[in-house]
């Protein structure tokens, strides 16, 4: 079947370092048409053997080579595999760190993110990037000054709002009258701005 070109391949069974991917041994090999390897020769027919005969040493000496080669290959992918991971996972964390860089910037400029946020922000992106781009997709923030200033602009008086403090005699007046000190005083501002000429 070999000579006919049934089988042309080696496919090996072979024991690794999962962690890894170093091939330790060499377990087994089939004959196949699809090798689980790219660029293997093809493999010869041995000389036959009469059954009740030893293998040749000739026999025995083209299949430990064939397997030793077979081995040799399979290293040499699982060293190329592995120089592949490792030069994937760097181009990860460089697109990774990049994104967090913008992704911070853009918070920051854009009124998200708080200056003395931005090194937690970091901490958390370099942990979870979505985590910290599901925080930060927000409305900006505003500052307090900005949000006082705003009201101001819309006619609130923060010093009208709060009621002057009473006189021990003012609040005697107001325990008197059945009225809270806040009463008495809408109603003393209320009459000192009134033309009644009570102002008191």
């Amino acid at each position: 079947m070999i000579q006919s070109g049934e089988y042309r391949y080696l496919s090996p069974v072979i024991a690794y370092d999962q962690t890894t991917g170093v091939v330790g041994k060499l377990i087994s090999a089939a004959l196949t048409n699809n090798p689980a390897l790219d660029g293997m020769e093809e493999v010869a027919a041995l000389s036959l053997v009469h059954p009740h005969k030893n293998e040749s040493s000739t026999d025995v000496a083209a299949l430990m080579h064939a397997s030793n080669e077979l081995l040799a290959a399979l290293r040499a992918k699982t060293a190329e595999a592995e120089q592949s991971r490792t030069e994937l996972a760097a181009l990860r964390r460089q697109i990774d760190d990049a994104r967090l860089a913008a992704l911070i910037d853009d918070a920051t400029h854009g009124g998200r993110l708080l200056a003395y946020h931005v090194e937690a922000a970091r901490k958390l992106g370099k942990v979870d990037l979505a985590a910290l781009s599901t925080l930060l997709d927000r409305p900006p923030l505003v500052p307090l000054g900005t949000q006082t200033d705003a009201l101001r602009a819309r006619g609130w008086n923060p010093d009208a709002a709060r009621p002057a403090a009473l006189t021990s005699e003012k609040r005697h007046v107001a325990t008197l009258g059945g009225r809270t000190p806040q009463e008495f005083a809408a109603l003393k501002a209320r009459f000192t701005t009134e033309e009644s000429g009570h102002t008191d």
